[in-house]
């Protein structure tokens, strides 16, 4: 099922953008500091940013598309709250 939503900790620069309500099936950390959920049918389930210096990271080629494209739009909804 379809579930957007934002927890964003700013004192802790700490986000989490889940897109989905699935089980997490597995954690692929893409950088130092972004790790992406995923369901078990691969299905991206969430982002989670261990600090705000990630939201303008762009995701390389050795990523499925829709991975980078899941990030892109975390980041932007992320940057979003945190203007708010």
């Amino acid at each position: 099922m379809f579930m957007e939503s934002v927890v964003v900790d700013p004192d802790n620069e700490l986000a989490y953008v889940t897109f989905l309500s699935e089980a997490v099936m597995r954690t692929e950390a893409i950088s130092s500091a972004i790790n992406v959920d995923f369901s078990a049918s691969g299905a991206v389930v969430g982002i989670e940013f261990l600090n705000f210096d990630q939201l303008t990271l762009e995701v390389t080629n050795s990523f499925d598309r829709s991975v980078g494209e899941a990030v892109s739009t975390a980041q932007h909804m992320v940057r979003t709250r945190l203007q708010g």
